[in-house]
């Protein structure tokens, strides 16, 4: 299950949210040959011709479990609402049966703060 998380931004500016990964003994998660990936859209069911991507990457070393998503102030310019809906993923294989696993560790609203000076 993803954690839930309301993520605020203000329209036209650059965002970054770090992320740190454990594991259920508290200690960091090794991302290494993890792909990230986030978007964000109006709805759960919305056109994805609409949808933003978050340009989201594993932190080097990644051995300390840390994720950034970030939004370019060209992106955060481009949001025209007040709220959002987002999520992001990571993919890795799966060391027991060699597969690809996708599982989703975050998700929520985004809200928009929106901005006078363009």
């Amino acid at each position: 299950m993803a954690l839930y998380e309301d993520l605020y931004v203000d329209q036209g500016a650059d965002a970054r949210w770090r992320l740190r990964l454990l594991n259920a003994d508290a200690s960091y998660r090794n991302l290494a040959n993890t792909t990230v990936r986030g978007k964000i859209n109006r709805s759960y069911g919305a056109d994805s011709s609409e949808a933003v991507s978050f340009d989201a990457r594993v932190i080097s070393p990644s051995s300390d479990g840390i994720i950034d998503i970030i939004l370019s102030n060209t992106q955060t310019d481009s949001l025209s609402r007040r709220r959002y809906v987002y999520d992001v993923e990571i993919e890795y294989t799966d060391p027991d049966s060699g597969l690809p696993y996708v599982e989703r560790i975050l998700e929520g609203k985004l809200i928009v703060s929106k901005s006078v000076t363009k």
